[in-house]
């Protein structure tokens, strides 16, 4: 049951926040979160930003808000029954049910300003709340996004933003291989190889950038190769025990998370 209206527009909106707005494929995480209530009594909703849980497993849950970027998008998919049937209409996700997340694609949303085409889409770390500026721009309490206005309006209008055109920050170039026993993995390749022929070895990895992607991978086993990412879905370490073993990685915004893994151990 939806509230009672209090009023009659003259147009409809555009569309619904948190609805795909094209035709475009839409990226996911690749796994699917639940709401986390942990964030001082505010669920998930639709249409709006959301971060990693603060829980254990907080690999697998999400917050509607949090520090720095944020790990995606929440899109209109509800995958939870409502058994009060006089409730009101919600865009809301309760916990602990699940959250279908989308890092890229087009798609519908409000913004607490008005909004230009070619701005750039801001989250708020402390409320529920979208804000647009320009590329760039300092907003309190606020973190610039990959996503761009794509379509004008007012404050509080449904507004399409996307992402699918972002730049990458970075450009991969050749391969590396790390024969070293202390080694720090470069961001700039695409591909790292270890060789591990003068024993047992150590690797760091630091953060990267938004949707970046890392393959790592043993060509040469003369001991295990471990690599320490500065932040890890899922674990702290990966351990390369033989050759061949490999592993693919992309950057979220605040960590690494593993989207193929061929024998070596997160943990």
């Amino acid at each position: 049951m939806a509230g009672f209206q209090a009023g009659v527009e003259r147009y409809r909106e555009i569309g619904i926040p948190g609805q795909v707005a094209t035709d475009n494929e839409v990226v996911y995480l690749p796994y699917t979160p639940a709401a986390e209530d942990g964030s001082g009594g505010e669920n998930v909703t639709v249409g709006f930003f959301v971060w990693e849980g603060t829980n254990a497993d907080n690999d697998k849950q999400v917050q509607p808000i949090g520090a720095g970027s944020p790990i995606g998008f929440v899109t209109r998919v509800q995958r939870y029954f409502n058994l009060d049937i006089t409730s009101e209409a919600s865009q809301v996700v309760p916990a602990p049910y699940p959250v279908e997340v989308a890092q890229r694609g087009d798609f519908f949303a409000i913004a607490s300003t008005a909004a230009t085409v070619g701005q750039k889409v801001f989250a708020s770390n402390l409320t529920v709340d979208i804000k647009t500026g320009a590329a760039g721009a300092t907003i309190s309490n606020y973190t610039e996004t990959s996503f761009t206005v794509k379509s004008a309006g007012d404050a509080g209008d449904v507004i399409e933003i996307s992402n699918w055109d972002a730049v990458e920050p970075f450009t991969p170039t050749l391969s590396e291989t790390i024969t070293d026993t202390t080694s720090v993995i470069s961001l700039t390749t695409q591909i790292t190889y270890f060789d591990t022929t003068a024993g047992a070895s150590t690797a760091t990895l630091a953060d990267g950038a938004l949707d970046q992607t890392k393959e790592l991978t043993m060509t040469v086993d003369g001991g295990d190769q471990v690599v320490t990412p500065a932040n890890l879905l899922g674990g702290t370490t990966i351990t390369f025990a033989d050759a061949a073993d490999s592993v693919t990685l992309r950057f979220n915004g605040t960590s690494w998370y593993v989207i193929s893994n061929n024998g070596a151990t997160v943990a």
